[in-house]
Parts: C-alpha cells; sequence; structure tokens
C-alpha cells in the first residue's frame, strides 16, 4: 500500500472483515482474528507512510475502523460473560452432583 486510494480501499475492506466478525460473533460463531491483525498492522504501517493532508483524507474511514473494533470487543467480551456464567452454573451443579452422591 503505498497510495491514498489503496489505504482507503484496504480501511474498507478491513471495516467490511470486522463487520462480518461482529456478525459472527453474535452468532456465537468462532472467529479467526489472527489474519486481522495483520492487515492493522499493516494498515497502520501505510498510513504512517503518507503525507499528512492524504492521511487526514482517510481519517474518517479510519475513526470508523476504530468503532468496528470496539464494537467486535465488546460482542466478544459479551461472549465471555456468557461462557463464564456457564462454566460457573456447571462447576455448581457438578458439585451439587458430588454431595448428593456422597455418605453422611
Amino acid at each position: 500500500m503505498t497510495n491514498l486510494a489503496q489505504v482507503t480501499e484496504s480501511a474498507r475492506d478491513l471495516r467490511h472483515k470486522i463487520r462480518r466478525g461482529i456478525e459472527a460473533a453474535e452468532k456465537g460463531d468462532v472467529i479467526d482474528l489472527l489474519p486481522v491483525q495483520a492487515e492493522v498492522d499493516s494498515l497502520c504501517a501505510a498510513l504512517a507512510a503518507l503525507p499528512k493532508d492524504e492521511s487526514d483524507a482517510v481519517q474518517s474511514d479510519v475513526i470508523g475502523l476504530v468503532e468496528e473494533l470496539s464494537t467486535l470487543s465488546d460482542k466478544l467480551n459479551q461472549g465471555l460473560v456468557i461462557i463464564r456464567n456457564e462454566l460457573k452454573d456447571l462447576s455448581e451443579r457438578q458439585r451439587a452432583v458430588s454431595a448428593y452422591g456422597k455418605a453422611p
């Protein structure tokens, strides 16, 4: 990525991938974020290489990307809370079953 058009396209493509990740997280599907991290790193490097006036032109796309990433983070954290609660409930049920099966 060396020019503004490529950087803008990359930012928009990445936002689209993040939106798909949000949809997957809402369904409880598995999400592979390793490729996304590499693309974010590449985009950041490309943004840093742009002249200031060009980087300012892509600012709204980058802000949108950050907002999408924040939404994805929120969805993943919600999923973690659900999993944590399910594991806690399972553990409590297992303890109750174990206690019920023991002689006094």
